[in-house]
């Protein structure tokens, strides 16, 4: 169609030097417009043709199981495949693999599709040239920041990131799409293009002349109305949020406000636990929080007066530049003050553990929560703002932190935090911990052992 030739003109811009103009390509299509045979055209010519190793990562497995499918039909199951629907392109393909989860296409150009849906460990061990991120509304920074990573060695030294979705639903855990339509809508990098069609507000979703206006391929003729007919019908019987969501999946509407998501802790509730004058007595932990890049470190405190509620208070939140010298040091003084110390984030908390464990800190003392835990401890949080459950000191930069953070998805189900236009979560999930903590460890520092 005369709209897919447009997008894949954009996609394929090359300068002087035959690199991409555009390394990340951005769209944000209506379903039931033609994105996956865009994809599906575009992808095939890098791989088939030029020699370019593509990974195709979508959010759901069905997803990535149906694309899989489309490219199947195209160059078949296999080497020689007798069965093959289209035998000219079928002689392209040197192998394939068909393994779950590790499904790929090999063509004879030494080109390569790899097919993977998003974990936290896809594809880690394979370098590419293309990214395709589909159903990107549903794309987190950890997703990107474990792929992206592969395309710094890819072989032909001309690396792009194709970003496809539909507009962001509410509830999504998804940060890097709408941001990119920010930056798009905004003063964007000469490296970034982008399309989209779709309506700027509700309105009237049955009104058919307003789908010709974001849906290109009922332009052309090819887009099947009587589906989209079926599919108004069938959400406007599920009242006000069937019409948004219609909105957004089939026009392209976008929620207002996108740019600068509410955080998640109302900043009132969180202006009322603030205390002037915090306890000095009662047992206390100390929660280590480190960022999973290894970038910096945060301490929270947390003290339960008898008979009053706990109390935190942020300690520090340090780069750590200079290693965790200084976060041992600072827990290895305190041994004989606090009850214990709880203690995350990956290679670091581990780290900081042994050596906590080699200067005879006691190992009841050191708490270490599983996933489960850590998300229980920031569902907790949120639980204890709204009860009023825990004082904090009212500190400028974690009340910052606090006010300025949203729900991060760990796990199967459950999330941490993280920050809103630059606010830093660390300490909120140090926070979280700490009162977790206070009723986790039991050790008492000041219990002396009586011999005799």
């Amino acid at each position: 169609m005369r709209w897919q030739l447009d997008v894949v003109n954009d996609w394929g811009a090359v300068d002087s030097e035959m690199q991409f103009v555009h390394r990340r390509c951005g769209a944000s299509i209506p379903r039931q417009v033609g994105k996956s045979d865009t994809v599906v055209e575009w992808v095939s010519y890098m791989a088939a043709e030029l020699g370019y190793g593509v990974l195709y990562t979508a959010h759901n497995y069905d997803t990535t199981c149906e694309m899989l499918r489309r490219f199947r039909n195209i160059f078949g199951s296999r080497a020689n495949d007798p069965t093959a629907s289209h035998p000219r392109y079928n002689r392209m393909v040197a192998k394939c693999e068909n393994s779950t989860a590790q499904e790929a296409i090999f063509f004879r150009s030494g080109g390569f599709i790899c097919f993977s849906t998003r974990t936290k460990s896809a594809k880690l061990g394979y370098s590419f040239d293309v990214i395709v991120y589909d159903e990107a509304q549903e794309l987190t920074t950890e997703h990107v920041q474990i792929i992206s990573a592969t395309t710094t060695s890819g072989k032909n030294d001309n690396p792009q990131e194709l970003y496809l979705g539909t507009p962001k639903r509410p509830g999504s855990f998804g940060n890097v799409f709408g941001p990119m339509r920010d930056e798009a809508h905004g003063s964007p990098e000469d490296d970034l293009c982008w399309w989209e069609w779709g309506i700027s507000e509700v309105g009237d979703i049955a009104d058919e002349s307003r789908w010709l206006e974001v849906n290109p391929s009922l332009a052309d003729g090819v887009a099947n109305i009587a589906s989209l007919r079926m599919n108004c019908r069938k959400f406007m019987k599920l009242g006000d949020e069937g019409v948004l969501a219609f909105a957004q999946e089939f026009l392209g509407y976008w929620l207002p406000g996108n740019r600068s998501e509410p955080p998640e802790i109302d900043a009132a509730a969180w202006d009322a636990l603030a205390v002037d004058n915090p306890p000095t007595e009662g047992r206390a932990v100390l929660a280590f929080k480190f960022a999973p890049d290894g970038s910096e470190g945060a301490v929270v405190a947390c003290r339960r007066p008898k008979g009053g509620k706990p109390h935190v208070e942020c300690v520090a939140i340090r780069s750590m530049s200079g290693g965790l010298g200084w976060f041992v040091d600072f827990a290895v003084a305190r041994v004989d003050r606090y009850a214990g110390f709880v203690i995350d984030g990956g290679g670091n908390a581990q780290e900081m553990t042994d050596r906590l464990l080699g200067a005879r800190v006691p190992e009841h003392a050191i708490a270490r929560p599983t996933t489960a835990q850590m998300c229980a401890a920031c569902a907790g949080l949120l639980s204890d703002v709204a009860d009023g459950s825990f004082t904090h000191y009212g500190q400028p930069d974690f009340d910052k932190a606090a006010k300025g953070v949203k729900k991060r998805p760990i796990g199967k189900s459950g999330y941490g935090f993280e920050g809103i236009d630059g606010a830093d979560a660390l300490p909120v999930e140090a926070a979280a911990l700490a009162l977790w903590g206070i009723d986790e460890i039991k050790r008492d520092p000041d219990r002396k052992l009586r011999c005799g």
